[in-house]
């Protein structure tokens, strides 16, 4: 029953790959990029400076509300114009290899073994380790401000963001009708940890300094499960995700 009620909600999409993109999405904001900057990024949401964030919870809360919502916005957008274009793709022969026809998801599970083995450090490539990062001059100090700062963050495409992001719209693009799923998941992973840091600010900075190395952790994770991802779309084995968490959600 719990089954049946999960593909109603989540279109058929496998638990196994909601669970991978919620997961990247805390990798994200586990990684290098957002971690070690949340004090700041605080600070510039509330207009007061690290020491004083205590006192402006309220404020801090709501402008880091709109914060999310402005990254979450181009996320979806973008992403969701890519999966149009890469489903049409995604099954599609583009060119033949010694007699054998080479399909797009043979080429995206090649980008995201490349993207898992950038982020295990393994390889160093040069333009996946720039910014595109967009300067404004926008000040957060109300709600608008705030928004505006997250669009500028998620159009910042910052080296943490890309491989991870990138794989989940390639992932997205490998399922039939609800690829948007994914990307929602991937937000909301990267989404619930910074408010929840937001919300409970000097115990979520006392905790994220105090453990931040063993934080930083999960980004290895992340990886190993984009070698992971990256493998089984390469062989067009993307449904085989789904019995990894069948003992979680079958009823037998």
């Amino acid at each position: 029953m719990f089954a049946s009620f999960a593909n109603l909600i989540l279109g058929g999409v496998s638990p196994s790959t909601i669970a991978i993109s919620v997961f990247a999405g805390i990798a994200t904001f586990l990684s290098p990029c957002i971690l070690p900057l949340l004090p700041i990024y605080f600070s510039y949401l509330a207009s007061v400076p690290i020491s004083e964030l205590q006192g402006t919870k309220k404020i801090l809360f709501v402008r880091s509300l709109c914060f999310v919502l402005g990254f979450s916005l181009v996320f979806l957008l973008l992403g969701a114009s890519m999966i149009g274009l890469i489903h049409f793709l995604f099954n599609q022969p583009l060119f033949t290899l010694f007699n054998t026809p080479i399909f797009f998801h043979h080429i995206a599970g090649i980008v995201v073994i490349v993207f898992g083995l950038q982020l295990l450090g393994v390889l160093h490539i040069g333009f996946l380790q720039r910014e595109a990062r967009i300067h404004t001059k926008s000040q957060a100090n109300n709600v608008f401000g705030a928004f505006v700062l997250g669009i500028f963050f998620a159009l910042g495409w910052s080296p943490c963001i890309g491989p991870l992001l990138s794989s989940i719209i390639l992932l997205a693009s490998s399922e039939r009708e609800s690829g948007v799923i994914l990307l929602l998941c991937y937000t909301f992973g990267l989404a619930l940890p910074f408010l929840l840091a937001a919300l409970f600010v000097q115990s979520a900075l006392q905790f994220l300094t105090k453990h931040k190395q063993n934080l930083m952790f999960a980004q290895k994770i992340a990886a190993a499960l984009l070698l992971l991802m990256g493998i089984l779309m390469l062989f067009g084995m993307t449904t085989e995700l789904s019995a990894l968490l069948v003992p979680l959600y079958s009823t037998n």
